[in-house]
């Protein structure tokens, strides 16, 4: 569903980005009928592809042969049909045009998954052939791996040696798939092709964290009281730790468009955190939460004409909302729970949406509640999705008041403000294509509206800055399954010493999704 990231509960520590791919082989179940289209969306393009193939396509009556006399790029065994070619594949698995043709015979047979793994040892072997190439995306995309086949046609197309009627139909395909994608994202355009409703995703990582409870680095504390300062100590088990992090969550999604052009979405998670070292510092987090967009209430244009493939829909203007609630565990003894609620205007057009928003959030902290509060504040999102090269961009900046339900809060209100920049890019692959850049930087600056004691610094002001960064890089393995490899860093300075903190980590993972 489309992000609200001022909406939004806390994000974990360490949070997973989700990604658009899932595991939808052939085979016309209703609940797999998305991949068989994404794989006819390609299959025109088989056509030009074996008419310039060196080797021929399989004839439906081949004459009798002994194939295991005949060589493994012979037209005579090539033309055999698959079942029979199946059996020549122990001694033919290392000549690329026998499995180029193997894998595009199963391609026609739907057996899109096969015809993956065929396909993958033929680019192992002969890795610059267009034919090989485009016949394994037409399996990446029946195999529910839309992206990485999409991102194929987009590289084969750059090719100087591809012949033009090809590139034509490439660069057709990719028109029409990023008007697909398009659709159900933001614009509204009538008989768009929508996602998948429901998805669900899984993850696993093993990483190690220098801060695990994210202390301050302080040897000692001076407190200043009437006439004097006092130093005091700082417990060992109060400094910061550092050790390995263990990480698991469960997330699912469900998405509907409606016939007039509104969406809703609804996304639940839940994420566990261990930490051996420390078994404090680990926690239990879940969250839910719900989006809705109405249909437009004003139309730029004339929305009834037919837009090309790839063109720009009309601007629309809808109303939307927004609602979360999220809760947190610590066996340390934190109990949080925070609810959430948004109301404002989306402005979508092509490949772009802004969002104007008015937030309210009720943070209710359980285990020490004179820290609980309401937060009221405004937030803008503008986001834009450029399929078929993979590439998103989401900035959010958000400003509010939070106010104290307990008058004798230290520190009192605050005054908060946040900026939000988020890049999702093409990356190099080494397993599959179809590899992912995710990079998030996120600042969070808070501003007390009264000293915050008088036993520190004579009870100066408290104002805190906070810059979190976090690098990722997604590799997929098979279809629906990656590999993950991340690192953070999070730096908060402070005007008082006892709330600055520093931390660092890196984590390797599986993510999966169906």
């Amino acid at each position: 569903m489309p992000t609200s990231p001022q909406a939004e509960p806390p994000r974990p520590r360490h949070p997973q980005a989700a990604t658009r791919q899932g595991t939808l082989p052939p085979g016309p179940p209703p609940a797999r009928q998305g991949a068989a289209a994404s794989a006819r969306a390609l299959a025109p393009l088989a056509g030009l592809v074996l008419a310039a193939c060196l080797t021929p396509p399989a004839q439906a009556q081949a004459p009798a042969i002994d194939a295991a006399q005949l060589p493994c790029d012979a037209p005579a065994l090539l033309a055999q049909p698959p079942e029979q070619l199946s059996e020549q594949l122990p001694r033919c698995e290392k000549t690329p045009a026998f499995l180029l043709h193997l894998g595009a015979q199963r391609n026609r047979q739907g057996r899109y998954e096969q015809a993956a793994d065929h396909l993958e040892r033929a680019l192992l072997l002969a890795p610059d052939t267009p034919e090989a190439l485009l016949q394994y995306a037409i399996a990446l995309a029946g195999s529910g791996d839309t992206l990485s086949a999409l991102h194929l046609l987009a590289d084969l197309r750059q090719r100087p040696d591809l012949p033009a009627p090809l590139r034509a139909d490439i660069t057709a395909v990719l028109a029409s798939a990023q008007a697909r994608a398009l659709a159900p994202i933001w614009a509204r355009a009538p008989g768009a092709e929508a996602a998948p409703p429901v998805r669900l995703s899984a993850g696993l990582r093993l990483g190690y964290d220098n801060n695990l409870q994210g202390a301050s680095r302080l040897s000692g504390l001076t407190l200043t009281l009437p006439g004097q300062s006092v130093t005091l100590p700082i417990e060992p088990a109060q400094q910061p730790r550092a050790g390995a992090v263990r990480q698991a969550d469960l997330r699912a999604s469900l998405q509907r468009q409606q016939a007039g052009g509104a969406r809703w979405g609804m996304q639940a998670a839940v994420q566990q955190r261990d930490t051996p070292a420390l078994p404090s510092a680990g926690s239990t987090q879940a969250e839910w939460q719900f989006d809705y967009t109405a249909a437009p209430v004003w139309t730029g244009g004339d929305a009834r004409k037919k837009e090309a493939p790839g063109a720009h829909a009309p601007a629309t203007l809808a109303p939307w909302l927004g609602a979360g609630v999220a809760a947190l565990r610590t066996p340390g003894g934190t109990r949080y729970q925070g609810r959430s609620l948004s109301l404002g205007l989306e402005h979508a057009q092509g490949a772009c949406a802004t969002r104007w928003a008015a937030d309210a959030q009720m943070r209710t902290l359980h285990s020490s509640p004179v820290l609980s509060s309401r937060y009221l504040g405004a937030s803008l999102q503008w986001q834009c999705t450029r399929p078929p090269e993979g590439r998103q961009w989401l900035t959010v900046l958000r400003a509010g008041h939070d106010h104290a339900l307990d008058a004798t809060r230290p520190g009192g209100d605050q005054a908060q403000a946040g900026l939000r920049l988020h890049l999702s890019t093409p990356a190099p692959a080494l397993v599959r294509p179809g590899a992912l850049w995710l990079l998030d930087a996120e600042y969070a600056y808070s501003r007390d509206g009264r000293g915050y004691s008088p036993l520190l610094q004579d009870g100066r002001l408290r104002s805190t800055h906070r810059l979190s960064t976090r690098v990722e890089w997604l590799q997929p393995l098979t279809p629906g399954v990656q590999a993950v490899v991340g690192a953070e860093a999070i730096a908060q300075h402070s005007t008082l010493a006892l709330f600055k903190m520093r931390s660092q980590g890196l984590w390797l993972g599986l993510r999966a999704q169906w």
